[in-house]
């Protein structure tokens, strides 16, 4: 080892002086101009409009519907379900198994015989007799009584009052305000600006920049070769036997059953509504001697001919046809056939096609797997440890000092004049002449409807319904249970533990990497036809008479009072406040920084270099090169 005297960087701590610009405040004074609005009022007219209500009356025709039913054949279609088989193919997927080698890692089992106890529980089963309560259900028929509201219309007067409208005009007096404008005579303030140059003195700031001497220390990395040891790992690969369990498919066939639906029609009723009226003839007076629509035969004379009906000879009597005459050529009889309605609701059948579901046994393949244990040889690996010597390369760093210069910028501050520009206000005082506005008012007459109603009591009759209630008696079911105890005798289970020594085997596994072939299974797509069946329906016309309404309009008029509101218009007066602006001038105190050079002291910490000496390890280079500061204990430089 040679002694060796290096420079080591410490960290001290000088106080220098240094210049601070600190701000101090200083309070000065300016003026400036307020506005502010000063309110006065002047007087306005507008125009208003208001709504006065009068009455009117309108003639209105509305349209009544009256509903007439009529007999109509309608023809309409129903669909007949009927059952058609058809062929079709279907893709039918059969497995094909392929032998494939495959490569894989087993691990190879072997067997450990241990010993331990364990508690082993026997389980022991008395019969014990136990008591439980049932609840046996049964049905008890009871009588009771309700109330059945039947409604009865009743025809009952009635007493109510209208308001009848009517108009009456009356007078009254309003306030009308005319404008009268009159010039008035204003002095007003007004501030004239104008622009004031000053002087001023500002600090500047000027960046100087000078060139420092600076030490910094700087690692310089070298490579140094160590030794090392490492373990190494080498594999050792035997040959050992392996039993293995394969699942080795089978085919097998079951029975199973899968729900059909058949179409089966079904007869249903519904209810419909049916015209079952009759013809019946009726006796009609004949005014003229053409017939009316439906009458039989003409009275005395047809329609046209020479004879006229007035004057009918004594023996135009009973007449073919059913013509009667009342007396010795008295008013003429007619016959006319009207149809009586009767409306009855009838149940009609009609035919409904239903699912009825059925249970089909079928037959069905199943693939199942039974285990069968193999043997095989199988490679295990094992691995033995060794040490081992390496050499290994470590990154070093060594300090060095070195000097450079670097550019330090300070800050040098300066006085400098200034102009700028104030915005000023001088009052000056103005004269105009204003319109100002007036409302004088006086009186009018002026007429103005009001409208009125008076009370009027009618009468009329109205339908009350009311409800009269009735007592029914009705038979009801109400289930209800009992109970009953009875006995059994229930097996109870209970665990009696006792400890027993047994021999326990542990199953370890070392790896081996063996071949095998290996059945893989692939699905071959083949077509296969087969018959399917297929609802369909067809299409049949039939014919029924329905009644179909229809409405006959009919016009009617009617009278309809309205009142309608009339938009009038008057002038009336109004109050304004208007606001006139007035500058003033006020003073405002205000703080302004001011910039201040001051000398501080501060602590700085200084990087400086102190000579340390080291025992560092001599070499031959390092003498040859760097000289040896003490004698070496082997020659130098050989």
């Amino acid at each position: 080892m040679v002694e060796q005297t290096v420079m080591e960087p410490q960290l001290t701590t000088e106080v220098r002086k240094v210049n601070v610009t600190e701000y101090r405040q200083e309070a000065r004074e300016r003026k400036y101009t307020v506005a502010r609005q000063v309110p006065r009022t002047e007087t306005k007219t507008r125009t208003v409009t208001y709504y006065e209500n009068e009455p009117r009356t309108r003639e209105e025709s509305y349209t009544v519907y009256n509903t007439v039913v009529d007999q109509v054949e309608q023809t309409y279609t129903v669909s007949v379900p009927y059952t058609e088989t058809r062929k079709g193919t279907r893709t039918v997927y059969n497995t094909v198994t392929d032998n494939v080698e495959q490569t894989y890692t087993v691990n190879v089992p072997y067997t450990e015989t241990r010993k331990g106890t364990r508690t082993v529980y026997n389980t022991v089963t008395d019969n014990v007799e136990q008591t439980y309560t049932v609840n046996v259900p049964y049905t008890e028929t009871r009588k009771g009584t309700r109330t059945v509201y039947n409604t009865v219309t009743d025809n009952v007067e009635q007493t109510y009052t209208v308001n009848v409208p009517y108009t009456e005009t009356r007078k009254g007096t309003r306030t009308v305000y005319n404008t009268v404008t009159d010039n008035v005579e204003q002095t007003y303030t007004v501030s004239v600006p104008y622009t004031e140059t000053r002087k001023g003195t500002r600090t500047v700031y000027n960046t100087v920049t000078d060139n420092v001497e600076q030490t910094y220390t700087v690692n310089v990395p070298y490579t140094e070769t160590r030794k090392g040891t490492r373990t190494v790992t080498v594999p050792v690969v035997s040959t050992v036997d392996q039993t293995y369990t394969v699942n080795v498919p089978y085919t097998e066939e079951r029975q199973g059953s899968r729900t059909e639906y058949d179409t089966v029609q079904v007869q249903q009723f519904r209810t419909v509504c049916q015209d079952q009226g009759h013809w019946e003839t009726r006796a009609v007076a004949v005014s003229n001697g053409c017939q009316p629509v439906g009458v039989a035969a003409n009275v005395c004379a047809p329609c046209g001919t020479t004879a006229a009906c007035g004057g009918c000879a004594s023996g135009c009597g009973n007449v073919a046809g059913g013509v009667v005459n009342g007396g010795a050529c008295g008013t003429p009889v007619a016959t006319q056939q009207y149809w009586v309605p009767n409306v009855v609701q009838v149940q009609v059948p009609y035919t409904v096609c239903q699912q009825v579901a059925k249970q089909v046994p079928y037959t069905y393949t199943v693939t199942l797997c039974r285990p069968e244990t193999r043997t095989r040889q199988v490679q295990v690996t094992n691995y033995t440890t060794s040490q081992q010597e390496y050499d290994y390369q470590v990154q070093l760093c060594r300090q060095e000092t070195r000097t450079r210069t670097v550019p330090v910028s300070r800050q040098v501050a300066s006085q400098q004049e200034y102009d700028y520009q104030v915005q000023l206000c001088r009052q000056e005082t103005r004269t105009r002449t204003v319109p100002v506005s007036r409302q004088v008012a006086s009186q009018q007459e002026y007429d103005y409807q009001v409208q009125l109603c008076r009370q009027e009591t009618r009468t009329r009759t109205v339908p009350v319904s009311r409800q009269v209630a009735t007592q029914q008696e009705y038979d009801y079911q109400v289930q209800l249970c009992r109970q009953e105890t009875r006995t059994r005798t229930v097996p109870v289970t209970r665990q009696v533990a006792t400890q027993q020594e047994y021999d326990y085997q542990v199953q370890l596994c070392r790896q081996e990497t063996r071949t095998r072939t290996v059945p893989v299974s692939r699905q071959v797509a083949a077509q296969q036809e087969y018959d399917y069946q297929v609802q369909l329906c067809r299409q049949e016309n039939r014919t029924r008479t329905v009644p179909v309404s229809r409405q006959v309009a009919e016009t009617k008029t009617r009278t309809i009072n309205y009142t309608e509101t009339v938009a009038k218009t008057r002038e009336e007066s109004y109050e304004v406040t208007v606001c006139d602006t007035v500058n003033e001038e006020k003073t405002e105190t205000y703080n302004v920084c001011v910039p201040v050079t001051v000398e501080k002291e501060v602590t700085v910490q200084v990087c400086k270099l102190v000579p340390k000496t080291v025992l560092v390890p001599a070499s031959n280079g390092a003498c040859c090169n760097n000289g040896c500061n003490a004698a070496p204990a082997a020659p130098c430089c050989q």
